[in-house]
Protein backbone atom coordinates (compact mmCIF):
# COMPACT_ATOMS: atom_id res chain seq x y z
CA UNK A 1 0.00 0.00 0.00
CA UNK A 2 1.41 3.34 -0.95
CA UNK A 3 1.95 6.05 1.17
CA UNK A 4 -0.28 9.06 0.81
CA UNK A 5 1.13 12.81 0.67
CA UNK A 6 0.21 15.01 3.29
CA UNK A 7 -1.65 18.18 1.90
CA UNK A 8 -0.44 21.24 2.98
CA UNK A 9 -2.71 23.89 4.98
CA UNK A 10 -5.37 21.13 5.79
CA UNK A 11 -4.63 21.93 9.70
CA UNK A 12 -4.80 19.71 12.64
CA UNK A 13 -8.32 17.83 12.55
CA UNK A 14 -7.48 16.81 9.10
CA UNK A 15 -3.95 15.31 9.96
CA UNK A 16 -5.74 13.74 13.12
CA UNK A 17 -8.46 12.08 10.84
CA UNK A 18 -6.05 10.93 8.20
CA UNK A 19 -4.02 9.21 10.61
CA UNK A 20 -6.65 7.20 12.08
CA UNK A 21 -7.95 6.24 8.80
CA UNK A 22 -4.72 4.95 8.12
CA UNK A 23 -4.21 3.15 11.24
CA UNK A 24 -7.75 1.41 10.33
CA UNK A 25 -6.31 0.63 6.22
CA UNK A 26 -3.86 -1.22 8.17
CA UNK A 27 -6.00 -3.11 10.34
CA UNK A 28 -8.18 -4.92 8.25
CA UNK A 29 -5.14 -6.63 6.74
CA UNK A 30 -3.89 -7.96 10.37
CA UNK A 31 -4.02 -11.56 11.18
CA UNK A 32 -6.64 -11.62 13.86
CA UNK A 33 -4.71 -14.61 15.96
CA UNK A 34 -8.14 -14.37 18.29
CA UNK A 35 -10.90 -15.67 15.57
CA UNK A 36 -13.42 -12.74 16.73
CA UNK A 37 -13.29 -10.79 14.22
CA UNK A 38 -13.79 -13.91 11.87
CA UNK A 39 -16.74 -14.85 14.40
CA UNK A 40 -18.42 -11.73 14.35
CA UNK A 41 -18.49 -11.23 10.22
CA UNK A 42 -19.34 -14.88 9.63
CA UNK A 43 -22.01 -14.59 12.19
CA UNK A 44 -23.20 -11.27 9.76
CA UNK A 45 -22.82 -13.21 6.57
CA UNK A 46 -25.07 -16.22 7.75
CA UNK A 47 -27.68 -14.11 9.03
CA UNK A 48 -27.78 -11.73 5.53
CA UNK A 49 -27.79 -15.43 4.10
CA UNK A 50 -30.56 -16.76 6.11
CA UNK A 51 -33.33 -13.94 5.87
CA UNK A 52 -32.62 -13.65 2.51
CA UNK A 53 -31.61 -9.95 2.77
CA UNK A 54 -29.11 -7.30 1.43
CA UNK A 55 -27.13 -5.49 4.22
CA UNK A 56 -28.42 -2.14 5.70
CA UNK A 57 -26.28 1.05 6.07
CA UNK A 58 -26.08 0.31 9.71
CA UNK A 59 -24.43 -3.24 9.03
CA UNK A 60 -22.22 -2.13 6.32
CA UNK A 61 -21.14 0.55 9.57
CA UNK A 62 -20.39 -2.02 11.53
CA UNK A 63 -18.94 -4.42 8.91
CA UNK A 64 -16.27 -1.37 9.25
CA UNK A 65 -15.94 -0.75 12.31
CA UNK A 66 -15.36 -4.65 13.01
CA UNK A 67 -12.71 -4.59 10.22
CA UNK A 68 -10.57 -1.58 11.23
CA UNK A 69 -10.17 -2.40 15.03
CA UNK A 70 -7.68 -4.29 16.52
CA UNK A 71 -9.38 -7.38 18.53
CA UNK A 72 -5.44 -8.23 20.04
CA UNK A 73 -5.28 -4.83 21.62
CA UNK A 74 -8.84 -4.30 22.00
CA UNK A 75 -8.52 -0.46 20.23
CA UNK A 76 -10.39 0.68 17.22
CA UNK A 77 -14.30 1.86 16.53
CA UNK A 78 -15.75 -1.25 17.41
CA UNK A 79 -14.28 -1.23 21.07
CA UNK A 80 -15.07 2.60 21.38
CA UNK A 81 -18.92 1.91 19.89
CA UNK A 82 -19.10 -0.85 22.36
CA UNK A 83 -18.25 1.03 25.60
CA UNK A 84 -20.74 3.54 24.40
CA UNK A 85 -23.60 0.94 24.00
Amino acid sequence: MGKIKAIKGLGKAYEAARKEFLKGQENIYKLDKTGKKDKLIESMNKFLKDKNRKASPAMVDRYDRIMTSDFEKKTGPFFDKKGKE
